[in-house]
């Protein structure tokens, strides 16, 4: 009992009260329960005993005041009464987080909590940090009674696979609700030194300053730590100064920092000494990193004594050891002639001989590699008179006379070196290649006839020579794609060279590429599990799942290493799988429209020697992308200061430029990567981008050139890159009214996706795999949608519609009954698409009543008689052509109706930054009433009025990048004039946002706010002599709420669309006769003409109303070329209660199986034409 009481004393310090634990409880309460935490903290049970006593005077069944309880009694080792308490709690509060904290305190002091505990630590000693954090979770089930035990659960939580940011979050928050503690300060620090964030660790231990020895002991141990290992600098400097500043009574540690910090200043002041002492000292490193630093310290001592004999002695030497021949002879000799008695000067005559020697093999061997074998031979045997035993300079003449041919003498030259030096592995190599050229057996003699101890020498080298031989055969055959070849002679190799790990790779790539995943992954296991101890392993393991496009499993690979165990191209492979990681998490954020966001987290990144590039071009195809043209060019000029030949970014900053209207700088720069030598260098997707330049330029006939090639060249290439491609000429080819190669090219692009097996035999089927696909890649999705795009673009299609529509009003002039027939061809023309219309207008307002008092022409005043039956019948031709960009149109009003008109508008479409503008010019008429539309005559004089129109401009906006948020907006100005009518003038606004509840491609949801402006100069809505008929406020505004459902399936699509509005609207008096002429130039008497004269004004008006409206749409395909739908929609407001119903019939002649639209689009009335 006393052991456990221990334990629980130890659990108690710093007891983690949050401030969810304190929320229903009063001040008091909360004062005491804080008092018994301190206690806890300071093992101060009098002041715990004191803070229960009063606590429980107050509340005895508080959860928190049993839990703390609880505590209290498992500290005294009474834990039966502890249980006893526990069960109190569990009926008084059983879902509480005082209830899980004194679970856990009960299960910690058990024997199974304290053993559970024990295996979780031991587990952490033999790094298998994944069973740790099973267990540490099976134990405190996400609840931590201490501060040291949650940091402990962290610190394992850190190590287990992909949780080190998450870790530093929680670290954050665990501090943000502890900001004093010296232990969660200390681990928060010690992560951010991890991350590289040294600023936030020191920001965070010079909080310790001034807190007490034991903090600043704890501060400044970290601090040291980390600092010591800097090398010599101003940051290092100052690191150690504002350390000594910061911790006073850290006096050892303060020593330590001054020691060194003295030093370093001591060095940092003679910069030839330490520039020249510090490369000495490399030298003698064994460090092979730290050697690289050695030659530029050199050099930098060599500037003050530039006839030192020993600098130049060992910078010659270091050039040597570095391949650069030249350089060691320039330096060797400087050496030679400065001191030629020196200790080292017969190292340096070896060394300058070898170099020599040296460079002439090296200059062979460059003429050899440019196929200048006459030359390389020159330079070999001038090597030779240098040193006649060169076994290089030999084997290199025979690899010159292997090249052209000349096996006989190159077989001369390779044994030569052989009988100088019969232990040469290179020899034995050469020879043995040269006779598996010209037979296998042959090669096979060869080895079999060497001595035991060449026998020896060569199975002391490994099976390298083996290896290499029948490596070589099997990259041929890859490169020859003869993978069954490859994998016999890989198969071979592993038989006698299991160790050879690269060669596994490849078999294993050989195996993935025959989709044989299965033997693929038996082989990629046994890398690892052959070789636990070698990082090699892991590092080409986890490259061929990364090359497999398989990072996750990539990622597991590395992260099952120990970090220390990692190297320089497990550590670039594991930034670059991390940078991926990233990108993907960035992409989402980009998709979903936070662009921002995706943008922070990529700049995150650590600017590491392979990210930085990376990061910079991505960055800046996403400027690119969003119109951020000068953004764009400084990435890519950033990035080409740095990789001049960097094809991306040259392709890039040509797009910027273009993009900056920097015309003359693009296109010259252009023509000096277009030449199809040059081109012919670029990548595919590099040479796609160059054609897409050209063409969006006006070059389409070097553009298709650029993409013809790249298709006639990779005829059977079946991957991203050519379905790139495809779908690219598609676009310049769809633009340039080649439809049915574009066509063509985009199933063709379907094919080398994979999204189908075969050609789609006619243009139903195509048109089939355009449906939307959720498993689609971003690629194949763009080449559904382009495709269903071209394909409605070059469709025929014939469509038939009836529509009806109805308003109340008075019988004879504002009631209204509309009928229109309407025939519409469309028809591919051109980059657009030509429709031909014709509506059939039935409008019937019933019969005008004799008697005084109408509000139609002159019947107000005096009394009309006569056929008084008011129907019309009409029909109106229109012709227009429209794409993506422009719409025009010219047709009439329908023939038959008293006023009859020319009218038409055209409409151009563009984007400036993420904003989608729409400018149109119109001439349209107004339709909402028999007068306005059509003109109507009066009984009484004959005159005909009416046939209102309107003559103006608009522009209309809107912003959707896709997300879950739209904007759009609208005005239009208007000139309205009619035949014997007054003469008006109108401004309206239209605007609103919506939100995408459900944005989904087959379904959507949602909701918005819209707003309505409007202002007329006149109010002609009246149907007197002179007046138009339509509604015409002087003042106008409305607010509405609208909701659309939107759906559809295989063959259905329909909306359920629905609103409510509020508005009000503000009339002036006007005139009820406001033509004044047609008053006196009538036929009626000179009495009837002085009531007109005298009848006053019509009154103006106030109002306001609240109005619903509700749709439903839809539209069936009946077959693929035949589609029928229909729609109703209802609206209610205050005098205003018009009714709306059609019903069309359409049809396609090539045949549609592809997504409906959504919502239907049925035909619009010509006379409602925008």
């Amino acid at each position: 009992m006393n052991k456990l009481s221990l334990i629980f004393s130890v659990l108690a310090i710093n007891t983690l009260l949050s401030s969810s634990l304190y929320a229903n409880n009063s001040p008091q309460q909360i004062s005491l329960l804080t008092q018994i935490k301190n206690g806890e903290n300071a093992f101060r049970e009098d002041i715990v005993e004191e803070a229960l006593f009063r606590l429980e005077l107050i509340d005895a069944n508080n959860p928190d005041f049993i839990a703390a309880k609880v505590r209290y009694y498992l500290r005294q080792g009474e834990t039966e009464k502890a249980d006893e308490l526990i069960v109190s709690l569990k009926k008084i509060s059983p879902n509480s987080d005082a209830l899980k904290e004194a679970l856990v305190g009960q299960h910690l002091s058990s024997t199974d909590g304290i053993n559970l505990l024990q295996e979780a630590r031991q587990a952490v000693k033999d790094d298998n940090h994944a069973l740790a954090v099973t267990l540490y979770d099976k134990l405190f089930e996400g609840t931590y009674p201490t501060i040291s035990l949650h940091i402990e659960y962290l610190n394992v939580y850190f190590y287990a696979p992909n949780k080190k940011e998450e870790t530093l979050e929680k670290l954050k928050s665990l501090y943000e609700e502890n900001p004093d503690n010296a232990l969660v300060i200390e681990t928060l620090a010690r992560r951010y030194f991890y991350f590289g964030k040294t600023e936030n660790s020191f920001s965070l231990l010079t909080q310790l300053s001034g807190k007490g020895k034991e903090n600043e002991l704890i501060a400044a141990n970290l601090w040291l730590y980390e600092v010591q290992n800097w090398p010599t600098s101003t940051k290092s400097i100052s690191a150690l100064e504002r350390m000594i500043g910061l911790f006073p009574t850290a006096k050892e540690q303060r020593e330590s920092a001054k020691k060194i910090l003295l030093k370093q200043q001591q060095q940092m002041k003679d910069p030839a000494f330490y520039s020249r002492a510090e490369g000495m000292r490399i030298l003698g490193s064994k460090s092979a990193k730290e050697q690289k630093l050695a030659l530029p310290l050199l050099l930098k001592g060599l500037k003050n004594k530039s006839n030192d004999a020993e600098l130049l002695g060992e910078i010659g030497l270091i050039y040597s050891q570095q391949g650069q021949y030249n350089q060691a002879v320039k330096f060797l000799s400087a050496a030679l002639n400065a001191d030629k008695n020196h200790k080292d000067s017969i190292y340096w005559r070896e060394g300058l001989n070898s170099n020599k020697y040296w460079s002439l093999i090296s200059f062979a061997d460059k003429a050899i590699e440019d196929g200048q074998y006459q030359k390389a031979q020159s330079y070999f045997f001038t090597a030779l008179k240098i040193n006649p035993k060169g076994i290089q300079a030999l084997i290199g003449l025979g690899n010159t006379y292997a090249h052209e041919k000349e096996f006989q003498k190159a077989e001369q030259y390779y044994l030569s070196a052989f009988q100088f030096d019969e232990k040469n592995i290179n020899a034995i190599q050469r020879i043995t290649e040269l006779y598996f050229l010209q037979s296998s057996d042959k090669a096979y003699q060869f080895l079999e006839s060497l001595s035991p101890a060449q026998k020896r020498l060569v199975n002391d080298k490994g099976p390298y020579l083996y290896s290499k031989v029948l490596g070589d055969l099997a990259e041929q055959a890859d490169k020859k794609k003869d993978t069954d070849i490859a994998i016999k002679v890989r198969q071979q190799i592993l038989q006698l060279d299991p160790d050879n790990l690269w060669n596994s790779y490849h078999l294993a790539k050989s195996y993935y590429t025959l989709n044989d995943a299965q033997k693929a992954e038996n082989i990629i296991q046994a890398v690892t599990r052959n070789n636990p101890n070698n990082p090699d392993a892991f590092y080409i393991k986890s490259l061929y799942y990364f090359t497999n496009d398989q990072s996750n499993n990539a990622l597991k690979v590395i992260n099952s290493l120990p970090r220390s165990q990692w190297n320089e191209n497990i550590e670039e492979l594991h930034q670059q799988l991390e940078f991926n990681q990233v990108l993907v998490d960035a992409l989402k954020l980009k998709q979903a429209g936070h662009e921002q966001e995706a943008i922070l987290l990529i700049q995150k990144l650590p600017d590491t020697a392979s990210n930085k590039i990376r990061k910079l071009s991505l960055l800046s195809d996403w400027h690119l992308e969003n119109n951020q043209f000068q953004r764009a060019l400084e990435g890519y000029q950033q990035i080409l200061a740095t990789e001049p030949e960097n094809e991306s970014a040259q392709v890039g900053e040509i797009q910027a430029l273009l993009g900056l209207n920097k015309s003359y700088q693009a296109m010259t720069k252009i023509k000096a990567i277009s030449d199809s030598r040059v081109l012919e260098t670029y990548s595919i997707n590099n040479q796609r981008q160059i054609a897409n330049i050209l063409a969006e330029s006006g070059d389409i006939e070097q553009a298709n050139k650029i993409f013809n090639h790249l298709i006639d060249k990779n005829p059977a290439l079946a991957n991203e890159d050519s379905a790139l491609v495809l779908r690219d000429s598609a676009r310049v080819l769809g633009k340039n009214n080649q439809r049915d190669v574009a066509l063509d090219r985009y199933a063709k692009a379907m094919v080398a996706l994979g999204m189908t097996d075969s050609m789609p035999e006619n243009r139903e089927r195509l048109t089939y795999l355009t449906k939307h696909n959720e498993t689609d890649s971003w690629l194949e999705s763009s080449i559904r949608s382009d495709t269903e795009d071209l394909a409605k673009k070059d469709d025929v299609r014939f469509t038939l519609e009836y529509d009806y529509w109805g308003s109340s009003g008075k019988s004879g002039y504002s009631k209204l009954r509309a009928q229109t027939t309407m025939l519409q061809s469309d028809i591919p023309l051109v980059d657009g698409s030509l429709f031909l219309r014709i509506d059939n207008v039935n409008l019937n307002s019933g019969h005008l009543k004799n008697s005084e008092g109408q509000e139609f022409g002159t019947c107000y005043d005096v009394a009309c008689s006569g056929d008084k039956k008011q129907r019309y019948s009409g029909n109106s031709l229109a012709i227009g052509w429209k794409n993506d960009s422009l719409r025009f149109d010219i047709g009439t009003t329908p023939l038959g109706f008293e006023v009859t008109d020319w009218v038409g508008g055209i409409e151009y479409s563009d984007k400036i930054g993420d904003v989608g503008l729409t400018f149109n010019a119109h001439r349209r008429p107004i339709a909402s009433s028999l007068l306005a539309f059509g003109g109507q005559k009066d009984p009484n004089t004959n005159i005909t009025w009416g046939g209102v129109r309107r003559t103006g401009i608009g522009l209309s906006g809107s912003h959707d990048l896709g997300g879950r948020h739209g904007f759009w907006g609208d005005v239009t100005g208007d000139v309205i004039t009619g035949k014997n009518v007054a003469n008006n003038e109108s401004l309206r606004w239209m605007g609103g946002y919506y939100y995408k509840v459900i944005n989904d491609s087959d379904r959507q949801v949602s909701i918005g706010l819209s707003n309505m402006l409007w202002h007329y100069q006149k109010d002609l809505s009246g149907y007197t002599l002179g007046q138009g008929g339509y509604y015409s406020p002087q003042q106008y505004i409305s607010f509405g709420l609208p909701i659309n459902y939107r759906q559809r399936n295989e063959d259905w699509s329909w909306e359920l669309a629905g609103s409510v509005s509020w508005s009000y609207s503000h009339t002036k008096d006007e005139n009820r006769y406001p033509v004044s002429r047609l008053i006196e130039a009538n036929n009626l008497s000179g009495s009837d003409k002085d009531i007109l004269r005298s009848s006053g004004n019509s009154k103006g008006k106030y109002g306001q109303s609240i109005g619903y409206t509700t749709t439903f749409l839809v539209e069936r395909r009946i077959t693929p070329n035949w589609f029928i739908g229909a729609s109703i929609d209802i609206q209610q407001a205050k005098d205003y209660t018009p009714s709306h119903a059609l019903l069309y019939l359409r049809y396609s002649v090539d045949g549609w199986s592809g997504n409906l639209d959504i919502p239907p689009q049925p035909l619009v009335p010509y006379a409602d034409f925008k």
